[in-house]
């Protein structure tokens, strides 16, 4: 712009021509086109920036609950859909334990009986846990006329795994209220 006002005052003295300064304002005029273009795509390869950066935090999975992952079935940069499983994840806190009760079992067995689960890899090793019989499914498998029934558990620095097997005391027909007698003091 110092060097076109600078032909401009040479032009009026008459020392350069018409056709050089309409030259130099032209080339000043394509300048500034230029600087508004390149102004244009500076800002578009910002929203293209902008854009990229909210594709990327959409595709960061995050899990809806709190616990401890179990199997992985996806890495990163692998493309995945809605319906692929990425993780499996469980709350170890909290567990469940299935039972099978025979007919002839509901007839003592009821929802809060108090039941104890065995577990460990032999007698030497074994923990004990103590809880209640927490649901007892009402319909029965008309091939093994039996049903399921659940304990949940809920412990910390739970020593149990998700399926592992378990032995179960169910202690039906236990009453709070009991005299007790030693058998020493029984007289035969």
């Amino acid at each position: 712009a110092v060097v076109f006002e600078r032909t401009e005052t040479l032009a009026r003295e008459g020392l350069i021509s018409e056709v050089e300064v309409e030259t130099l304002g032209a080339q000043v005029e394509s300048s500034e086109a230029d600087i508004e273009l390149a102004e244009a795509q500076a800002k578009q390869a910002q929203a293209a920036i902008n854009e990229a950066r909210e594709v990327l935090a959409k595709s960061v999975v995050r899990a809806p609950i709190t616990g401890s992952l179990g199997e992985r079935n996806a890495e990163v940069g692998m493309q995945v859909s809605s319906s692929s499983r990425l993780f499996t994840i469980g709350n170890l806190s909290e567990l469940r334990v299935r039972v099978v009760l025979t007919e002839r079992m509901l007839e003592e067995v009821q929802v809060g009986d108090k039941v104890r689960v065995y577990f460990g890899t032999d007698e030497s090793d074994q923990g004990v846990l103590d809880a209640r019989l927490s649901r007892i499914s009402p319909f029965l498998n008309t091939t093994t006329r039996s049903t399921e029934a659940e304990i949940d558990l809920s412990i910390k620095d739970n020593p149990l795994r998700p399926g592992t097997f378990v032995a179960v005391d169910i202690l039906y027909g236990e009453s709070d209220v009991a005299t007790l007698i030693p058998t020493s003091a029984l007289y035969t």
